[in-house]
C-alpha cells in the first residue's frame, strides 16, 4: 500500500491553522484510500510519549521535541531534538513506503528532504524573515536574532531542496521570491506554485439563529449582544491588542468581543483587558478542540492581524456565514483582499484603535440587507474552498 507522510513540529493539543490543514489533508488522503502517516514533534503535555501508535487509520510517529516543562532545559535539549528527529525519519523510510512526503514546517522539512529526496513537498506556513520580525512577534533580543537567523536559513533550503513548493497566496508567493532573492545561497528553484487550502463544511457551516442562541447558551454568551470573534496565536503579528483597546472606544454598547487562542502574549492581553476595566466586554477563551462553536455563536469575525500569509480562519468564519471585518492599510500584510475582494469584507482604513472602534460602532445590523448580502457572498466564496481538491492536487 502507498503511504502518504505529513510531518510538522507541532500537532496534538494544538489547532492552528497548521495543524488543522494536516488534520484534514489526512482525512482526504483517507478517503482516497492511502496510508496516512503523521510525523509530529512531542511537547511536554499529560500525555505520555509514544514513539509510534495507530489512531482512527492513521499511523503516528513522534519524536522528543520539548520534553520539558522548562523552557531552559528544551533549549538546551535541542540538539538531542534534532537526532530523535532523524532516528524517527529513519524509522519511518524503513517501516513504510512512503510514495508522498508533506512538510508544514521549514526545520522539519529540511530532514524530510534528506530522507525523501524527489518525493516532498513543501506547503510553506509563512516565511520568517516576515513574521518573526519584533514588529510582528513582540520580542527582540540576542537569542531572538539567532533563531530568527536559522529561520531564515530553514526557510530558504526548504525552497530550495523540495521537489514542490506550494503556496496558499500570491501574497505568500511574492514573499517567497523574496526569500530567494535575499539568500547567497547557490540553488535550483522548482516553480512555486499558488494553491487554494480547504475548509471542513461538515465543522464549518452556517446555522439557524434558534441554533446559534443555544451555542451561546453553552458558551456562556448572551442572546442580545453583537458578538465580535478574534481567533489565532497570541502574538503580535495578530493585533489582538488593537482590538482590545478599541473596545474601550466604541460607541455601540451591545458589541462584545470574544478572542480564542493562545500563546506567548496571553497573560499580557489578560493584564491589559483588566487595566481598560474590560473584563464584562472581552472574554478571552484559551485552546479549544471547539472552535467552531465559536464561529457559529458570532455575528462578524475580526481579522486583527497585520501580517497573515493567508489566513485559515477567514476561511473558517465565511464557511460559517460569518462577515469578515478587516484592515486595508500599507502596514499590513495579509491575503484578506485576495480571499474576499470588496464585497464579502468590511474594511478598516488603518490600524489605529480608535479608527477600528468607529467602524465597529457603525456595523450594519443583522437585519438589513447589506448584512444579508455580506453572509451570502460569504457562503459563496468559500464553496471553492475544500481540502478534497488540494489532497488530489499534492498526490498528482
Amino acid at each position: 500500500m502507498k503511504s502518504v507522510l505529513l510531518s510538522n513540529l507541532s500537532y496534538f493539543g494544538k489547532y492552528g491553522g497548521v495543524e488543522n490543514s494536516i488534520r484534514f489533508i489526512s482525512n482526504s488522503l483517507l478517503k482516497m484510500n492511502y496510508d496516512v502517516i503523521i510525523l509530529y514533534g512531542y511537547i511536554k503535555n499529560d500525555d505520555r510519549f509514544q514513539r509510534t501508535f495507530f489512531s482512527d487509520g492513521i499511523k503516528y510517529y513522534s519524536f522528543k521535541y520539548q520534553p520539558f516543562n522548562s523552557n531552559f532545559l528544551n533549549k538546551f535539549y535541542l540538539p538531542v531534538a534534532i537526532l530523535e528527529l532523524i532516528y524517527t525519519f529513519y524509522l519511518i523510510k524503513v517501516d513504510n513506503n512512503v510514495t508522498h512526503s508533506i512538510s508544514r514546517n521549514q526545520f522539519v522539512c529540511y530532514f524530510a528532504n534528506k530522507f525523501f529526496n524527489g518525493r516532498n513537498t513543501y506547503i510553506a506556513p509563512g516565511f520568517s524573515q516576515f513574521q518573526s520580525s519584533k514588529n510582528f512577534l513582540g520580542s527582540s533580543g540576542f537569542f531572538r536574532k539567532i533563531k530568527n537567523k536559522l529561520h531564515n536559513y530553514f526557510d530558504f533550503q526548504a525552497i530550495a531542496m523540495s521537489n514542490r513548493i506550494i503556496v496558499f497566496s500570491d501574497n505568500m508567493l511574492k514573499q517567497a521570491k523574496q526569500v530567494i532573492a535575499t539568500s547567497t545561497l547557490p540553488t535550483n528553484i522548482v516553480q512555486i506554485e499558488i494553491s487554494k487550502p480547504g475548509v471542513d463544511r461538515k465543522i464549518f457551516h452556517p446555522i439557524k439563529t434558534s441554533e446559534k442562541n443555544i451555542i451561546r447558551q453553552k458558551l456562556g454568551l448572551s442572546e442580545h449582544d453583537l458578538i465580535i470573534l478574534c481567533v489565532g496565536r497570541f502574538v503580535a503579528a495578530k493585533g489582538f491588542d488593537i482590538a482590545i483597546k478599541s473596545m474601550a472606544l466604541v460607541k455601540d454598547k451591545r458589541l462584545f468581543l470574544v478572542i480564542v487562542g493562545d500563546g506567548l502574549l496571553f497573560d499580557n492581553y489578560r493584564q491589559l483587558i483588566q487595566d481598560l476595566n474590560l473584563t464584562k466586554k472581552i472574554l478571552l477563551v484559551g485552546p479549544t478542540n471547539s472552535v467552531s462553536d465559536y464561529y457559529k455563536a458570532s455575528d462578524y469575525f475580526l481579522m486583527s492581524s497585520i501580517y497573515e500569509p493567508l489566513g485559515q480562519t477567514i476561511l473558517e468564519s465565511i464557511a460559517c456565514g460569518v462577515p469578515v471585518i478587516a484592515f486595508k492599510d500599507k502596514e499590513v500584510i495579509t491575503a484578506t483582499h485576495e480571499i474576499l475582494g470588496d464585497t464579502a469584507c468590511t474594511y478598516v482604513d488603518n490600524v489605529e484603535p480608535l479608527t477600528l472602534a468607529n467602524s465597529l460602532s457603525s456595523l450594519d445590523v443583522l437585519d438589513s440587507e447589506s448584512y444579508k448580502e455580506k453572509v451570502t457572498s460569504s457562503l459563496t466564496l468559500a464553496n471553492d474552498f475544500t481540502w478534497d481538491k488540494l489532497a488530489i492536487q499534492l498526490i498528482n
